[in-house]
């Protein structure tokens, strides 16, 4: 899944907005009503550097970092803030054309809460996992 970037675009994930955003995902939704957003992500754009700057400012009030939580983006000019769980990439779509975000790796807490609905859809259907009693500081060669 991924967000288009126009003009300059601020992408944050969705689990630091829900971790550190006062009143999460809904609230943020209610403030920032016309966001982009894909299952992981949230967009949201400016035509000016000022009007980026001051909504930057109105997040880092509110407890969100973009070093932190997210990156910048220009449509033509590719990332200005880069972080290590986003990429943008070029789409050449007949629908759009230019940059898009997608998260590659999200938090290790998101990682086990979406990971715990398919053990459990598993689960319910017959499966069953061992899970490993050592921690990989027991083991010999830490692997």
């Amino acid at each position: 899944m991924t967000i288009p970037v126009v003009f300059l675009t601020a992408v944050l994930k969705k689990s630091a907005v829900r971790y550190h955003y006062a009143g999460g995902e809904a609230a943020f939704r209610v403030r920032y009503p016309y966001a982009a957003e894909d299952r992981y992500l949230f967009g949201l754009a400016s035509m000016s550097g000022q009007e980026m700057d001051e909504l930057l400012t109105e997040l880092a009030v509110a407890n969100i970092e973009l070093t932190r939580d997210g990156a910048l983006a220009d449509r033509t000019g590719g990332a200005l803030l880069s972080h290590p769980d986003i990429v943008f990439s070029f789409c050449d779509s007949a629908k759009f054309a230019g940059l898009e975000a997608r998260l590659v790796r999200d938090d290790p807490i998101e990682m086990a809460r979406e990971g715990e609905g398919i053990v459990r859809f598993l689960m319910a259907r017959g499966f069953s996992f061992e899970v490993p009693t050592a921690s990989l500081a027991d083991t010999e060669d830490g692997r």
